[in-house]
């Protein structure tokens, strides 16, 4: 059966430029929330539903739940099913508690709306219904980054290397998007059974208005931090690449740099005039210390930007790299002892 119970009396118009992110559904209406206007989202009922170019006409109904994929203090993701094209999807389900969550969703959307691009989760379709946001995504098959570092904490070299081009590569065009993550760690990095990889969880996201413009607020994952956010100084898109030196530093070593995942990290003083010291095993190569160390510039004049690392001698190694077959190879080992280390109930 649908995930949804149909509901009698919708009118589902299509979305058209002047109807705003959500489209309105009139009839049945909650008496609760007759009406909410977010700036350019709006809804007044439930069913809301967005139209894609290419599926012009999803609704709730049309979803089946093939599976629960994971579960957080806010909501849920499952695997779903569009019964009309037999096309798989990923379906975030947020409950809408407060304010603070509310907004948190609404920036996601507006972020994820406007990133078209392979190596970012996209965004097809978004539905509100009864205080309950969904949100409907790429699937990912395959997990997080964060998951397969805690059953195979080490990535080598050529597969880091294919993950960090497939960031590069949405990194840059967040850039061109005027868009800074702010929560840029492992677990927000999508790794597919194919080898490739995906930007997630915009839920922090900020929309800069120019690409030198500069964010204030203090939030994110204190561990991937950038040392100008960890003063509260303000910072720019710079940010998102002390984020990606510590993940890429982190799979190279296999332990969290800076002194354990634990640790109080806004302790750790840094000022402009220190420097990480990138210490690599052995069968690293130089290329890959020098670029890991360009993303760890304390100072973020000397910190390489997001083009910068594009033409880095380490990123060129990868560049134009079409089938990852070093990372795809990492995966397998990865997915296979992620199975075997989940509890039975979890593995059904």
């Amino acid at each position: 059966m649908s995930i949804y119970n149909r509901r009698k009396g919708n009118t589902l118009p299509k979305l058209d430029s002047d109807s705003g992110f959500f489209s309105n559904v009139d009839k049945t209406a909650d008496p609760l929330r007759e009406s909410t206007d977010f700036g350019d989202i709006k809804t007044k009922s439930d069913g809301t539903m967005l139209f894609t170019d290419e599926y012009p006409r999803i609704c709730l109904d049309d979803l089946n739940v093939k599976e629960l994929i994971g579960a957080g203090t806010q909501g849920t993701v499952s695997d779903v099913i569009h019964i009309p094209s037999g096309r798989e999807f990923a379906m975030k389900n947020i409950h809408v508690i407060d304010k603070t969550t509310l907004q948190k969703t609404i920036d996601e959307i507006h972020s994820l709306r406007k990133l078209k691009h392979t190596n970012v989760v996209q965004l097809f379709t978004v539905f509100y219904q009864k205080g309950d946001i969904h949100i409907l995504m790429d699937l990912v098959r395959g997990a997080s980054l964060g998951d397969y570092i805690k059953v195979v904490p080490v990535v080598p070299e050529k597969a880091l290397g294919q993950i960090a081009i497939q960031c590069l590569s949405g990194l840059l065009f967040m850039r061109k998007n005027h868009i800074l993550h702010r929560d840029l760690k492992p677990s927000n990095v999508m790794v597919a059974l194919d080898g490739s990889v995906k930007i997630a969880d915009f839920g922090l996201a900020r929309q800069l208005r120019a690409t030198g413009d500069l964010a204030k607020s203090f939030t994110g994952t204190m561990s991937y931090m950038s040392p100008e956010r960890i003063r509260e100084d303000n910072y720019g898109l710079k940010s998102d690449v002390w984020s990606l030196g510590v993940i890429l530093y982190q799979c190279a070593i296999g332990k969290f740099p800076f002194g354990g995942m634990k640790i109080a990290f806004w302790d750790v003083n840094f000022d402009s005039s220190d420097e990480v010291d990138v210490k690599l095993p052995p069968e690293c190569s130089e290329n890959m210390r020098d670029f890991i160390s360009r993303c760890l510039e304390v100072d973020t004049n000397a910190r390489a930007s997001i083009e910068e690392l594009v033409e880095h001698p380490w990123a060129k190694e990868f560049s134009g790299i079409r089938e990852f077959a070093d990372l795809v190879s990492w995966v397998a080992d990865a997915e296979q002892k992620r199975k075997a280390a989940k509890p039975v109930s979890e593995s059904k």
